[in-house]
C-alpha cells in the first residue's frame, strides 16, 4: 500500500500551472476534476474542491541544489 496526499484547492488552473510549468512535474493521471503527480516516489492528488487546504505547510521537499536564479531568469518565480 502506498501513501497519497490529497490537496483540495480553490484555483485548480493556477495550481496545475504551478506544479506543471514552475516545478516541471509531469501529470501521472488527469481525472478531469483532479490531477495526480509523483515527486520523489510520493504521489499526491490535487483537486478542485469547495474547501481548500488549511494554512501552513501541506508538503515539502528536501533538495540538494535548486537554481533559483535560473528560474527567475525564465520568469518561473
Amino acid at each position: 500500500m502506498s501513501e497519497q496526499l490529497q490537496l483540495p484547492v480553490s484555483d485548480f488552473t493556477r495550481v496545475k500551472q504551478f506544479y506543471g510549468e514552475t516545478l516541471g512535474l509531469g501529470v501521472d493521471m488527469d481525472a478531469g476534476g483532479g490531477v495526480m503527480y509523483t515527486s520523489g516516489g510520493a504521489k499526491f492528488f490535487v483537486s478542485k474542491g469547495r474547501y481548500k487546504a488549511s494554512g501552513g505547510t501541506q508538503m515539502s521537499w528536501f533538495v540538494r541544489d535548486i537554481n533559483v536564479r535560473g528560474w527567475r531568469a525564465e520568469g518561473r518565480t
